[in-house]
């Protein structure tokens, strides 16, 4: 019953990753989210991978916050 739950947080997690304004980016992000699921799962496990994805999403808004491909907002 929690299937839709774990992908669903697997796109939000891309969008995030990508830039929530821009759709390629949004596609990166998810393109990136799956390739580190899949390297993952097999080693660690599927919660451990989760976890993976965790630190991807938390890594990339250290570093740009506005996304991959996202513009920075102008103040």
């Amino acid at each position: 019953p929690f299937g839709a739950t774990r992908v669903g947080l697997a796109g939000l997690a891309g969008a995030v990753i990508g830039g929530l304004a821009s759709l390629w980016g949004a596609s990166l992000g998810s393109i990136l989210v799956g390739i580190v699921q899949s390297i993952a799962e097999p080693r660690i496990g599927v919660g451990a991978s989760a976890g993976c994805v965790l630190v991807l999403v938390l890594v990339t808004l250290m570093v740009r916050p506005q996304g991959l491909l996202g513009k920075a907002a102008v103040t």
